[in-house]
């Protein structure tokens, strides 16, 4: 690429970054907006196929979903807001026995620890927990800062389906306009990372909310059989946060801890909650993981944390919205830059390119006597 079009380039993508950063508070319904469309993108195109106009069929797909989604929530809404109310009420008294209990246990181990040792432990630990309690702080002060602090969440819940509204509508007309746009020289190639990025988007996010559907049914199921104070809303959130790598999981770990201090006198109801998370777990990552998404997940579990956390922390809730889109981008890019570089002279100097991308080398007699 020539020196002077990489500039280009490089410019637009950098006032590109600095519009978002500052605008990105009044951004996010429209960003969400957009996701939404995207989301229901293929049951617009369903009912297309079944003879609908296309203004007919995106009010009937986001009507629908807010039906949907207004009807569970005010049918979950009482008992869920009840059974928080409750959770927040118990957690002082779950605190103090649970501390009761660790205290119990580790004065017991710790006669038979060095003093030096315990102590470098419980340095280590603290400083730990701090930086884990202080990056939270900031993530949680980023969402709520830069998303509901300047466009209220009734502002939001109006924007958002007004926008996808729209995008549904125009969803040809805008993907011609910038595909028109693209510079005829890299025209292809921008269209097949496209292609890409979109596989990968469109699978971990529509899929990996059907996996947290089925794991949020499962455990609020299972975990309110086994007898557990707060079961259900315990195992909903533990669900629905599923979607967030390793977060779900260890939300519910904790939380099911506090509540079996609370419920259980006897080891078999610790035991049944356990094994409930356990087979949640194996349900997670042996069973749905594998058949509903397989190879077409795309995106490693820590690269969409970390995209995430990120994505949180610089723009809240917009940052969130772009996380996954921004991880899959940069995992195609990334693959491509490295391909080639595989191909370049960079890597293949000295030698031929072998079939298998390495370089090749002449071959060398190990017999022969070793120069100078």
């Amino acid at each position: 690429m020539p020196a002077h079009v990489a500039r280009f380039w490089i410019i637009v993508a950098i006032i590109t970054a600095l519009t978002i950063w500052a605008i990105a508070p009044v951004l996010a319904p429209f960003v969400w907006g957009v996701a939404l469309a995207y989301l229901l993108r293929p049951a617009c195109r369903g009912l297309e196929r079944l003879g609908f106009q296309r203004w007919a069929a995106a009010a009937t797909i986001i009507g629908g979903f807010f039906v949907i989604a207004l009807a569970t929530m005010a049918f979950l809404a009482p008992f869920l807001w009840s059974q928080a109310l409750s959770l927040a009420i118990a957690l002082p008294s779950a605190a103090t026995r649970i501390s009761a209990l660790l205290r119990e246990h580790w004065d017991t181990l710790r006669e038979h620890i060095d003093p030096a040792t315990l102590a470098r432990a419980q340095a280590a630990s603290a400083g730990y927990l701090e930086e884990v309690g202080s990056a939270a702080g900031s993530v949680l002060r980023g969402i709520l800062s830069s998303g509901f602090a300047i466009v209220d969440l009734a502002m939001f819940a109006i924007l958002m389906p007004m926008v996808g509204y729209y995008i549904l509508i125009e969803w040809d007309r805008i993907v011609a306009w910038v595909d028109d746009l693209l510079p005829a020289r890299w025209a292809p190639e921008v269209r097949d990372h496209v292609r890409q990025i979109d596989g990968v988007v469109s699978a971990w996010v529509r899929w990996q909310s059907i996996v947290c559907l089925i794991l949020a049914a499962y455990y609020a199921v299972a975990l309110g059989m086994t007898g557990l104070r707060f079961g259900v809303l315990i195992g909903i959130c533990t669900g629905l946060l599923a979607f967030v790598p390793f977060v779900g999981f260890m939300t519910g770990l904790v939380a099911c801890i506090a509540a079996a201090a609370l419920t259980f006198d006897s080891w078999h109801g610790w035991a049944a909650v356990g094994g409930v998370l356990v087979v949640g777990n194996i349900l997670d990552g042996w069973v749905l993981i594998p058949k509903l998404l397989g190879r077409k997940l795309g995106l490693n579990d820590v690269w969409v944390l970390l995209a995430l956390l990120v994505g949180g922390h610089l723009l809240g809730l917009l940052g969130i919205a772009l996380a996954v889109p921004g991880a899959a981008v940069a995992g195609v890019m990334l693959g491509s830059a490295v391909a080639r570089y595989r191909a370049s002279s960079y890597r293949t100097a000295g030698g031929d390119v072998a079939p298998g991308g390495g370089a090749s080398y002449p071959a060398r007699d190990i017999t022969a006597p070793p120069v100078g």
